[in-house]
């Protein structure tokens, strides 16, 4: 029960942080750095999402035990949330979606890994995550506009 209201206060603080990164969408709002635990934010990422997953979406877990990057904690764990709900939407409810991460020397970069990794700087480290899933994949007329705020592919 501790852990879950936890997880309520501190979701509740992401969402208030969230509300204010809408609010203040024409302004920069500064990063907060500190060190954060990979595998702990992963976790917390699995708790909110895992009812949107559904019971045959497989994610398969490849990340060392202590992990860690200095990085914005609630933009990376909405960069997950994003990534994984994606996969789930576009992938369908039997999709295998493969999660890891290392530090970038502990990497063999060669074939398809190359695609869609997120690259992370830790104390002149490089932190690699990535998240893969068996999906369709993104069209390439959409592509162009997968960084553009707001965009989705979804009906209105």
């Amino acid at each position: 029960m501790r852990n879950w209201l936890q997880q309520i206060d501190e979701q509740t603080e992401r969402a208030r942080v969230i509300v204010l990164a809408l609010t203040d969408y024409a302004h920069h709002r500064p990063l907060i750095l500190k060190n954060v635990d990979i595998n702990n934010i992963v976790d917390k990422t699995m708790l909110l999402v895992r009812k949107n997953l559904g019971t045959q979406v497989t994610v398969i877990r490849q990340i060392p035990q202590n992990l860690s990057i200095i990085a914005d904690e609630q933009r990376l764990q909405q960069v997950l949330i994003n990534l994984l709900k994606n996969a789930v939407d576009a992938g369908g409810q039997q999709v295998t979606i493969i999660l890891s991460g290392d530090y970038l020397d502990n990497l063999n970069l060669q074939g398809s890994y190359q695609l869609g990794k997120l690259l992370i700087t830790n104390d002149r480290r490089y932190v690699a995550i990535s998240i893969v899933d068996n999906g369709p994949g993104i069209a390439p007329e959409v592509l162009k506009n997968i960084f553009d705020p707001f965009f989705t592919t979804r009906e209105v």
